[in-house]
């Protein structure tokens, strides 16, 4: 069963799972490795709690400084005024304010959302230049390569084949978009 080569991925598939990430080059690898303990059995207290006025109100897990320093970097196919976009646009804004130092490569320019990534802070670099979607991947590979990031995140669907290429072949995690409506 085990050596049977149709069964070559379920021990590519254990391999991969039980490796464990790597925490210098990731901090937030420590928190996905081990997760803080919310909520423990027969505590009065949680996160929530209640302010004079009634308000609830989240208190901050001290386990909130792992995005400091952390580098994320983000492949965007578009800038335009989409749901994604501005949902890329509040990820960035908060990564910020947690202390990350995000990028963004994408693969358009001079689109609505490119001026209020960049007075975030955000180094947006064009990596569509070329035509061609190998010397594309080649770009966002080189790209990747100088920013030297923790993770790489696809922000649409159809940049998740360049994200996965370039990030496996820098040996870097990643993270894809699938975006569905169920309707």
């Amino acid at each position: 069963y085990r050596s049977h080569p149709r069964n070559a991925w379920r021990r590519q598939y254990v391999a991969a799972s039980t490796t464990k990430l790597d925490t210098k080059r990731c901090p937030a690898a420590l928190w996905i490795q081990r997760p803080p303990i919310l909520w423990k059995a027969g505590a009065t207290q949680s996160l929530r709690s209640r302010s004079a006025s009634g308000v609830w109100k989240m208190s901050q897990p001290e386990s909130a400084d792992i995005f400091k320093g952390l580098r994320i970097c983000f492949l965007a196919g578009t800038l335009g005024q989409g749901g994604a976009e501005q949902q890329l646009f509040h990820i960035l804004d908060q990564l910020i304010k947690a202390g990350a130092s995000p990028t963004l490569l994408c693969l358009t320019q001079g689109e609505f959302w490119e001026k209020p990534i960049v007075e975030l802070g955000v180094d947006c670099v064009w990596v569509g230049q070329m035509q061609c979607r190998i010397w594309r991947l080649f770009r966002i590979a080189s790209e990747l390569r100088k920013a030297r990031p923790a993770i790489v995140q696809s922000q649409h669907f159809y940049t998740n084949l360049y994200a996965a290429i370039a990030a496996r072949a820098l040996h870097l995690p990643c993270i894809g978009a699938v975006r569905n409506n169920v309707f």
